[in-house]
């Protein structure tokens, strides 16, 4: 599966849009280090710390979008996480947010692109705090936090990767 990887970006999101413009593959994921404008829901603000945080947009090709579809992703975060990386008591924040012992952990960003009125493809993106947390939310958690061990940030992209597009087909 492809996979592009910045050191920096204003947001993985509009680089998603671009390949799925282009046509990319079901399944490609956008991976940056740092973003300088990163965004949440309702153009929130979404801060990370450098080489601290998965940041990460994926482009799948769904005929529709299921109903609730950002909380089935976060349950599919959750369950990976757990599967993975043995994380428990995680905790899903409707509509699209993950926590831990009322610290949010990650934040699911769905975006729907269309072309008039037929759904052209799906951006998923994800912020999950995993080697530590930005300043400016001192509320938040990371996982070296939760369950401190080795954490790798490219490998978590990629297995990542794979579960959504097994799962979101």
């Amino acid at each position: 599966m492809q996979q592009l990887w910045f050191n920096s970006l204003p947001s993985t999101i509009d680089v998603a849009k671009a390949q799925l413009a282009k046509g990319c593959e079901h399944g490609l994921i956008v991976v940056a280090k740092t973003q300088t404008a990163g965004r949440g829901q309702f153009e929130r603000r979404f801060y990370d710390e450098p080489e601290q945080a998965l940041l990460f947009s994926q482009v799948l090709y769904l005929r529709e979008i299921p109903d609730d579809f950002a909380y089935f992703v976060g349950r599919t975060l959750q369950h990976f996480l757990e599967v993975e990386y043995h994380i428990q008591d995680l905790q899903i924040k409707r509509p699209n947010d993950l926590y831990h012992n009322g610290q949010k952990l990650a934040g699911i960003l769905i975006e729907p692109q269309y072309i008039g009125q037929q759904l052209e493809g799906i951006i998923v993106s994800v912020g999950m705090n995993v080697l530590g947390v930005p300043k400016a939310h001192r509320e938040a958690t990371s996982l070296v936090t939760i369950m401190p061990q080795t954490y790798d940030i490219p490998a978590i992209a990629q297995k990542l990767q794979i579960c959504f597009s097994q799962q979101f087909t």
